[in-house]
């Protein structure tokens, strides 16, 4: 297993109405550092550099964020690596990707990349695509 941190600066708002209608200001109400600790296994965490390698080509070709993040469950069916491993383990590494809070899944069988699994990953590979494949050319054979 490896222990994932995530540490990140969380600030929240108080917003006031100064009267006038559609007019609001806000102001930094606290700020802490929050820190999330998780471990995940091997498969998930390759499972999770790999939907983060998706993430960044289809934000590189111009797609919203809120749409790069998504996967549909068709997705682990048709595309490598996962077409070549077993149905049984994708299933298992989504749900602990999910259970750590770095998958977001949903009844249909999509998930989304959460924020928190964009942040580590930004975060562990500075040079984003560039160390991403770096770090998958070593599950390969």
């Amino acid at each position: 297993m490896r222990r994932v941190t995530h540490e990140f600066l969380a600030i929240s708002f108080l917003y006031s109405y100064n009267g006038c209608t559609g007019c609001a200001s806000s102001r930094v109400h606290k700020k802490e550092v929050l820190r999330l600790e998780v471990e995940i296994t091997k498969d998930a965490e390759k499972m999770l550099v790999t939907l983060y390698k998706v993430f960044l080509n289809r934000r590189k070709d111009g797609q919203a964020k809120r749409d790069a993040r998504r996967f549909s469950d068709d997705f682990f069916l048709t595309e490598k690596p996962f077409t070549s491993m077993n149905s049984a383990d994708v299933a298992d590494s989504i749900m602990e990707l999910g259970q750590n809070g770095l998958l977001r899944i949903y009844i249909g069988g999509d998930c989304d990349l959460s924020d928190a699994a964009i942040f580590y990953l930004e975060n562990r590979f500075k040079n984003g695509l560039a160390d991403t494949l770096s770090f998958l050319a070593q599950f390969i054979p």
